[in-house]
């Protein structure tokens, strides 16, 4: 499995919507710039706790997920988890892992 690493932006994508729509001022959107990795066999956006934290998303749900060893996992579900990367932008729901300090892509 190759990967490779780049900074990424993620913002909560509601205070985004609201900024667009003039309720709340730009630099009240809830964002930040943390480095990921891309990895090619990732198959879910995984981002650390302390985002989640930062950003606010809500928890939705919970998700097992396996790990390269194939073990199994249980971790929260987030929404509106904002991604930008090398200009181009998009919406996810993401798989928090507590101890992680970058993405996975």
């Amino acid at each position: 499995m190759g990967r490779f690493t780049i900074n990424i932006e993620l913002a909560n994508h509601a205070d985004v919507i609201r900024a667009r729509a003039g309720d709340i001022p730009e630099d009240k959107v809830r964002r930040m710039t943390i480095e990921g990795w891309v990895g090619t066999g990732a198959s879910r956006l995984v981002i650390p706790q302390s985002v989640v934290d930062k950003l606010g998303v809500p928890v939705v749900g919970k998700s097992k997920a396996k790990l390269a060893d194939n073990s199994e996992i249980e971790r929260d579900v987030v929404r509106y988890v904002q991604l930008t990367l090398l200009g181009r932008e998009g919406v996810f729901t993401a798989i928090v892992e507590p101890n992680r300090h970058d993405a996975l892509i």
